[in-house]
């Protein structure tokens, strides 16, 4: 499974024009760090919050890169 943490800081690489599309790519990347490291003990509910809270802005996003490539 690739986390869109990873995903976004390979495309912030591949693709810079098409990451500045993101909304808040660093926070989202630095996020999946912090989950997928373990550098901090992790809490459930504010990882709940965060996921409920940016996956909307973030699908949003990423369909609009969608369509873009689609033209």
């Amino acid at each position: 499974m690739t986390w869109p943490g990873d995903a976004l800081s390979k495309l912030s690489r591949l693709d810079p024009a098409a990451a500045a599309g993101i909304s808040d790519l660093r926070r989202i990347v630095a996020f999946r760090n912090v989950l997928v490291h373990g550098y901090a003990v992790i809490d459930n509910e504010l990882v709940w919050e965060v996921a409920a809270r940016s996956a909307p802005d973030l699908a949003v996003d990423l369909a609009r890169l969608q369509d873009d490539d689609a033209k």
